[in-house]
Protein backbone atom coordinates (compact mmCIF):
# COMPACT_ATOMS: atom_id res chain seq x y z
CA UNK A 1 0.00 0.00 0.00
CA UNK A 2 0.97 3.21 -0.46
CA UNK A 3 -0.70 6.51 1.37
CA UNK A 4 -4.29 6.82 -0.16
CA UNK A 5 -6.38 10.03 -0.09
CA UNK A 6 -10.31 8.93 -0.03
CA UNK A 7 -13.21 10.88 -0.18
CA UNK A 8 -16.56 9.35 1.69
CA UNK A 9 -19.79 11.12 0.09
CA UNK A 10 -22.94 11.12 2.23
CA UNK A 11 -25.27 11.78 -0.49
CA UNK A 12 -29.05 12.76 -1.01
CA UNK A 13 -29.87 10.57 -3.93
CA UNK A 14 -33.43 11.24 -5.62
CA UNK A 15 -35.12 8.48 -6.45
CA UNK A 16 -35.53 7.50 -10.05
CA UNK A 17 -33.88 11.58 -11.08
CA UNK A 18 -30.57 9.63 -12.45
CA UNK A 19 -29.56 12.07 -14.67
CA UNK A 20 -29.57 14.68 -11.83
CA UNK A 21 -28.10 12.32 -9.52
CA UNK A 22 -24.74 11.68 -11.94
CA UNK A 23 -24.53 15.83 -12.34
CA UNK A 24 -24.82 16.08 -8.50
CA UNK A 25 -22.39 13.71 -7.93
CA UNK A 26 -20.36 15.42 -10.45
CA UNK A 27 -20.23 18.74 -8.24
CA UNK A 28 -19.05 16.49 -5.32
CA UNK A 29 -16.27 14.79 -7.58
CA UNK A 30 -15.20 18.31 -9.02
CA UNK A 31 -14.93 20.06 -5.11
CA UNK A 32 -12.99 16.27 -4.02
CA UNK A 33 -10.56 16.02 -6.51
CA UNK A 34 -9.44 20.21 -5.62
CA UNK A 35 -8.90 18.56 -1.89
CA UNK A 36 -6.45 15.67 -3.41
CA UNK A 37 -9.07 12.56 -3.50
CA UNK A 38 -7.90 9.61 -5.08
CA UNK A 39 -10.80 7.79 -4.34
CA UNK A 40 -13.94 9.66 -4.33
CA UNK A 41 -17.15 6.67 -2.28
CA UNK A 42 -20.59 7.26 -2.87
CA UNK A 43 -23.00 4.91 -0.87
CA UNK A 44 -25.52 2.41 -1.92
CA UNK A 45 -27.66 3.01 -5.03
CA UNK A 46 -26.44 6.42 -5.05
CA UNK A 47 -27.18 6.76 -8.73
CA UNK A 48 -30.76 5.53 -8.70
CA UNK A 49 -31.89 6.61 -5.28
CA UNK A 50 -32.39 3.62 -2.70
CA UNK A 51 -35.45 0.69 -2.98
CA UNK A 52 -36.54 -2.39 -2.58
CA UNK A 53 -39.90 -2.27 -4.18
CA UNK A 54 -40.59 -3.56 -7.86
CA UNK A 55 -40.64 0.70 -8.45
CA UNK A 56 -36.74 0.18 -9.11
CA UNK A 57 -37.39 -1.89 -11.93
CA UNK A 58 -37.45 1.39 -14.80
CA UNK A 59 -34.08 2.46 -13.06
CA UNK A 60 -32.29 -0.62 -13.89
CA UNK A 61 -28.70 -0.73 -15.38
CA UNK A 62 -26.41 -2.98 -17.48
CA UNK A 63 -22.85 -3.12 -16.88
CA UNK A 64 -21.21 -1.26 -18.76
CA UNK A 65 -24.04 0.79 -20.27
CA UNK A 66 -24.80 4.45 -20.47
CA UNK A 67 -24.36 5.50 -16.76
CA UNK A 68 -20.91 3.89 -16.75
CA UNK A 69 -19.66 6.09 -20.04
CA UNK A 70 -21.40 8.88 -17.99
CA UNK A 71 -18.95 8.10 -14.60
CA UNK A 72 -15.92 7.31 -16.85
CA UNK A 73 -15.88 10.50 -17.95
CA UNK A 74 -16.08 12.46 -14.77
CA UNK A 75 -13.40 10.22 -13.04
CA UNK A 76 -11.46 10.78 -16.16
CA UNK A 77 -11.75 14.73 -15.95
CA UNK A 78 -11.05 14.84 -12.62
CA UNK A 79 -8.23 12.34 -12.36
CA UNK A 80 -10.11 10.26 -9.76
CA UNK A 81 -11.72 6.66 -8.83
CA UNK A 82 -15.11 6.70 -8.36
CA UNK A 83 -17.15 3.96 -6.19
CA UNK A 84 -21.34 4.26 -6.70
CA UNK A 85 -24.05 2.36 -6.57
CA UNK A 86 -26.43 1.21 -8.41
CA UNK A 87 -29.96 -1.46 -9.25
CA UNK A 88 -27.70 -3.57 -11.56
CA UNK A 89 -29.99 -6.01 -14.31
CA UNK A 90 -27.33 -9.17 -15.39
CA UNK A 91 -27.24 -12.63 -15.75
CA UNK A 92 -27.58 -14.55 -12.68
CA UNK A 93 -24.94 -16.14 -11.17
CA UNK A 94 -25.50 -19.77 -9.29
CA UNK A 95 -27.35 -19.17 -6.28
CA UNK A 96 -29.58 -21.41 -4.29
CA UNK A 97 -32.31 -22.73 -4.90
CA UNK A 98 -34.82 -21.28 -2.14
CA UNK A 99 -33.46 -17.73 -3.15
CA UNK A 100 -33.98 -18.08 -7.04
CA UNK A 101 -37.40 -19.09 -6.08
CA UNK A 102 -38.49 -16.15 -3.64
CA UNK A 103 -36.81 -13.61 -6.40
CA UNK A 104 -38.25 -15.84 -9.61
CA UNK A 105 -36.30 -15.61 -11.86
CA UNK A 106 -35.67 -11.50 -11.48
CA UNK A 107 -32.21 -10.79 -12.50
CA UNK A 108 -31.19 -8.01 -10.58
CA UNK A 109 -28.72 -6.88 -7.89
CA UNK A 110 -27.56 -4.60 -5.94
CA UNK A 111 -24.01 -3.67 -7.14
CA UNK A 112 -21.23 -0.92 -6.59
CA UNK A 113 -18.85 -0.28 -9.31
CA UNK A 114 -15.21 0.98 -8.99
CA UNK A 115 -14.79 3.22 -12.06
CA UNK A 116 -11.70 5.03 -13.46
CA UNK A 117 -10.74 6.73 -16.66
CA UNK A 118 -10.44 3.97 -18.34
CA UNK A 119 -14.28 2.27 -17.66
CA UNK A 120 -15.11 -0.72 -15.23
CA UNK A 121 -12.63 -1.87 -13.14
CA UNK A 122 -14.69 -3.78 -10.90
CA UNK A 123 -18.37 -4.36 -9.77
CA UNK A 124 -19.52 -5.99 -6.42
CA UNK A 125 -22.80 -7.58 -5.68
CA UNK A 126 -24.42 -7.24 -2.55
CA UNK A 127 -23.66 -10.69 -0.92
CA UNK A 128 -26.20 -10.41 1.85
CA UNK A 129 -29.49 -9.14 1.47
CA UNK A 130 -31.51 -7.56 4.54
CA UNK A 131 -34.98 -9.68 4.71
CA UNK A 132 -37.17 -7.17 2.69
CA UNK A 133 -34.33 -7.09 -0.38
CA UNK A 134 -34.50 -10.77 -0.50
CA UNK A 135 -38.17 -10.47 -2.69
CA UNK A 136 -36.89 -8.27 -5.58
CA UNK A 137 -32.74 -8.92 -5.65
CA UNK A 138 -31.06 -11.90 -6.16
CA UNK A 139 -27.38 -12.31 -3.85
CA UNK A 140 -24.09 -12.38 -5.57
CA UNK A 141 -21.81 -14.88 -4.84
CA UNK A 142 -17.96 -13.37 -5.27
CA UNK A 143 -15.99 -11.10 -2.55
CA UNK A 144 -13.45 -10.04 -4.78
CA UNK A 145 -10.76 -7.48 -4.66
CA UNK A 146 -9.74 -4.55 -6.81
CA UNK A 147 -6.21 -3.31 -7.47
CA UNK A 148 -5.95 0.75 -7.25
CA UNK A 149 -2.47 1.80 -8.09
CA UNK A 150 -2.27 2.72 -4.73
CA UNK A 151 -3.71 -0.35 -2.80
CA UNK A 152 -5.75 -3.16 -2.95
CA UNK A 153 -9.74 -2.15 -1.92
CA UNK A 154 -12.49 -3.96 -0.87
CA UNK A 155 -16.05 -3.35 -1.07
CA UNK A 156 -19.04 -4.23 1.01
CA UNK A 157 -23.13 -2.60 1.27
CA UNK A 158 -24.76 -2.20 4.31
CA UNK A 159 -26.11 -5.38 5.58
CA UNK A 160 -22.80 -7.05 4.45
CA UNK A 161 -21.02 -5.24 7.67
CA UNK A 162 -23.40 -7.15 9.87
CA UNK A 163 -21.41 -10.06 9.27
CA UNK A 164 -17.71 -10.29 10.24
CA UNK A 165 -17.01 -13.30 7.35
CA UNK A 166 -16.77 -11.05 4.52
CA UNK A 167 -14.55 -8.44 6.04
CA UNK A 168 -12.15 -10.85 6.84
CA UNK A 169 -12.19 -13.15 3.74
CA UNK A 170 -11.59 -9.57 1.88
CA UNK A 171 -8.57 -8.67 4.42
CA UNK A 172 -7.15 -12.73 3.64
CA UNK A 173 -7.30 -12.12 -0.14
CA UNK A 174 -5.00 -8.91 0.48
CA UNK A 175 -6.97 -6.03 1.04
CA UNK A 176 -5.97 -3.30 2.64
CA UNK A 177 -9.10 -0.76 2.69
CA UNK A 178 -12.59 -1.79 2.58
CA UNK A 179 -15.31 0.71 1.55
CA UNK A 180 -18.37 0.39 3.48
CA UNK A 181 -21.37 1.53 1.23
CA UNK A 182 -24.30 1.88 3.46
CA UNK A 183 -28.12 3.17 2.73
CA UNK A 184 -30.77 2.01 4.34
CA UNK A 185 -31.73 3.81 8.14
CA UNK A 186 -32.09 1.57 11.49
CA UNK A 187 -35.61 0.73 12.35
CA UNK A 188 -35.23 1.34 16.28
CA UNK A 189 -33.63 3.74 19.02
CA UNK A 190 -30.39 3.48 17.51
CA UNK A 191 -29.54 5.77 15.01
CA UNK A 192 -26.96 5.03 11.65
CA UNK A 193 -23.84 6.76 13.86
CA UNK A 194 -24.75 4.68 16.86
CA UNK A 195 -24.44 1.43 14.43
CA UNK A 196 -21.55 2.44 12.28
CA UNK A 197 -19.58 3.10 15.42
CA UNK A 198 -20.40 -0.39 16.62
CA UNK A 199 -19.58 -2.40 13.60
CA UNK A 200 -17.27 -0.49 11.69
CA UNK A 201 -14.44 -0.34 14.15
CA UNK A 202 -14.86 -4.00 14.95
CA UNK A 203 -14.20 -5.21 11.30
CA UNK A 204 -11.34 -2.45 10.75
CA UNK A 205 -9.79 -3.77 14.33
CA UNK A 206 -10.29 -7.75 13.38
CA UNK A 207 -8.58 -7.36 10.05
CA UNK A 208 -6.16 -4.88 10.36
CA UNK A 209 -7.24 -2.89 7.68
CA UNK A 210 -8.63 1.00 7.00
CA UNK A 211 -12.75 0.87 6.58
CA UNK A 212 -14.23 3.94 4.87
CA UNK A 213 -17.81 4.42 4.85
CA UNK A 214 -20.43 6.82 3.56
CA UNK A 215 -24.42 6.80 3.79
CA UNK A 216 -27.37 8.24 2.42
CA UNK A 217 -29.19 11.06 3.42
CA UNK A 218 -32.62 12.67 3.48
CA UNK A 219 -35.52 11.99 2.80
CA UNK A 220 -36.31 8.82 0.43
CA UNK A 221 -39.21 9.01 -2.14
CA UNK A 222 -41.47 6.53 0.69
CA UNK A 223 -40.54 8.64 3.38
CA UNK A 224 -37.26 6.81 4.50
CA UNK A 225 -35.31 8.65 6.50
CA UNK A 226 -31.39 8.20 5.82
CA UNK A 227 -29.18 9.49 8.30
CA UNK A 228 -26.17 10.85 6.89
CA UNK A 229 -22.43 9.45 8.65
CA UNK A 230 -19.49 9.21 6.88
CA UNK A 231 -16.22 7.81 8.92
CA UNK A 232 -12.67 6.40 8.54
CA UNK A 233 -11.71 3.83 10.70
CA UNK A 234 -8.16 2.55 11.50
CA UNK A 235 -6.34 -0.31 11.25
CA UNK A 236 -6.78 -0.57 15.29
CA UNK A 237 -10.51 0.13 15.57
CA UNK A 238 -10.31 3.83 15.97
CA UNK A 239 -12.28 6.04 14.34
CA UNK A 240 -10.06 8.48 12.25
CA UNK A 241 -12.28 10.90 11.08
CA UNK A 242 -15.96 11.20 10.96
CA UNK A 243 -18.98 13.17 9.31
CA UNK A 244 -22.33 13.13 11.05
CA UNK A 245 -25.23 15.13 9.78
CA UNK A 246 -28.61 15.51 8.19
CA UNK A 247 -27.56 17.36 5.10
CA UNK A 248 -24.97 16.62 2.43
CA UNK A 249 -21.52 16.31 3.47
CA UNK A 250 -18.40 14.39 2.76
CA UNK A 251 -15.14 13.94 4.48
CA UNK A 252 -11.34 14.02 3.49
CA UNK A 253 -8.77 11.62 4.66
CA UNK A 254 -5.38 10.56 4.16
CA UNK A 255 -4.54 6.97 4.67
CA UNK A 256 -0.95 6.42 6.09
CA UNK A 257 0.67 3.52 4.28
CA UNK A 258 3.15 3.07 7.39
CA UNK A 259 0.64 3.02 9.75
CA UNK A 260 -1.22 -0.14 8.02
CA UNK A 261 2.04 -1.78 7.81
CA UNK A 262 3.37 -1.10 11.37
CA UNK A 263 0.37 -2.88 12.82
CA UNK A 264 0.26 -5.70 10.01
CA UNK A 265 3.74 -6.68 10.80
CA UNK A 266 2.87 -7.20 14.52
CA UNK A 267 1.54 -10.81 15.62
CA UNK A 268 -0.06 -8.63 18.70
CA UNK A 269 -1.99 -6.24 16.63
CA UNK A 270 -2.68 -8.54 13.66
CA UNK A 271 -4.88 -11.52 14.44
CA UNK A 272 -5.08 -12.73 10.99
CA UNK A 273 -1.63 -14.08 11.55
CA UNK A 274 -2.41 -16.32 13.99
CA UNK A 275 -5.48 -17.88 13.04
CA UNK A 276 -6.63 -21.16 13.75
CA UNK A 277 -8.50 -22.63 10.47
CA UNK A 278 -8.95 -26.07 11.53
CA UNK A 279 -10.99 -25.32 14.59
CA UNK A 280 -13.43 -23.05 12.37
CA UNK A 281 -15.04 -25.63 10.52
CA UNK A 282 -18.31 -24.83 11.82
CA UNK A 283 -18.41 -21.43 9.68
CA UNK A 284 -19.75 -23.04 7.11
CA UNK A 285 -23.15 -24.29 8.11
CA UNK A 286 -25.09 -23.10 10.63
CA UNK A 287 -25.03 -25.50 14.01
CA UNK A 288 -28.04 -27.16 15.63
CA UNK A 289 -29.57 -23.99 17.57
CA UNK A 290 -29.77 -22.18 14.29
CA UNK A 291 -31.63 -24.92 11.78
CA UNK A 292 -34.93 -23.98 13.32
Amino acid sequence: MEDLTVAAVNFRAEFGRVDLNLCRMRKWVASLAEQGADIVCFPEMSICGYDHTWQISPYLETIPGDVTVQLSEIAATYHVVLIAGLAEFAQPAHHTQGVVQRAQGVQRYISQLLIGAEGVMGVYRKTHLSPHEEKYFLPGNELPVFDHPKARLGILICHDLRYPEPGTILALHGAEVIFACMAASPRGKDSVADILHRLLPARALDNTIYLVACNQTGIGHRGQVFGGAALVAGPTGEILKESVTSEESALVYRLRADVLHKYRRSRDTHCLLKRRPALYGDLTHPGPSLQQ
